[in-house]
């Protein structure tokens, strides 16, 4: 919002007062190639801290704002300026998965933005802690998206089960405690190889989180048949008669 509003001041000067946008626009264009030629490269949507270099130009261009001889835009420029140092610290040890009020909560932009944006597997202590307090939560099974086994730090949980149903791999859901990485969760191909397996989670909606980057769930008996129907597997029903 503090670059949206330093645009508008950059228009409103123009008009007003017919300055030389000149040194305004190298800055501005200089940003604009490094943001397209990283993006180009990597995808805007994998690893936005590969456009960070870009921030420190556009802080440089916006910071004028507070020079304007229009206390309007240095009213907005200072507003904007608190409310994202406020938004920031209200999320303060989960800055990995920020979001500004503007943009909305972490837990909207797994939809668009994920892996690095997002989840990186930091928020395993969080789900540690999640547990202690929530003992009850057992067995828990857990789909983890990262390089940390999680029994080092002593979290009690089961591997996520799967079947094979006409020759594909899918989940074998049942009734219970699910946590799952948002990465996995919204079937991130972080390799390229990965097979979608877990989409099934998006039509729940999750009881808690771990920070922002660990959904947990509670699948109830006629929720897991539900599913498990729409999978092609055996009810809730069915199985306990086995």
């Amino acid at each position: 919002m503090i670059f949206i509003v330093s645009l508008l001041g950059l228009i409103w000067r123009w008009k007003r007062l017919g300055f030389d946008c000149r040194n305004n626009a190298i800055i501005i264009m200089t940003a604009a190639i490094i943001f397209a030629f990283i993006s180009s490269e990597d995808g805007f949507s994998r690893h936005f801290r590969y456009v960070l270099p870009v921030l420190p130009l556009l802080f440089v261009w916006s910071s004028y704002i507070a020079m304007s001889p229009n206390q309007v835009f240095q009213i907005l420029a200072f507003f904007f300026c608190g409310l994202s140092i406020i938004s920031s610290l209200l999320v303060f040890l989960h800055s990995l998965s920020y979001f500004n009020y503007v943009s909305g909560t972490p837990l909207k932009w797994p939809k668009y933005l994920l892996d690095s944006n997002i989840d990186w597997g930091q928020d395993l202590l969080y789900l540690k802690k999640w547990q202690k307090e929530h003992p009850y939560s057992k067995p828990l099974f857990v789909r983890y998206f990262g390089t940390v086994d999680p029994q080092w730090i002593g979290l009690e949980y089961k591997n996520f089960e799967y079947k094979s149903l006409n020759g594909n791999k899918i989940l074998d859901i049942k009734s219970g405690w699910y946590a799952i990485s948002v990465n996995d969760l919204y079937e991130y191909k972080h390799w390229e190889y990965e097979i979608p397996l877990h989409h099934y989670f998006l039509s729940f909606d999750p009881v808690a989180t771990a920070g922002y980057s660990i959904y947990i769930y509670y699948i109830t008996p006629s929720e897991a048949s539900r599913v498990r129907r729409e999978m092609g597997l055996p009810e809730m029903e069915e199985i306990a008669q086995e």
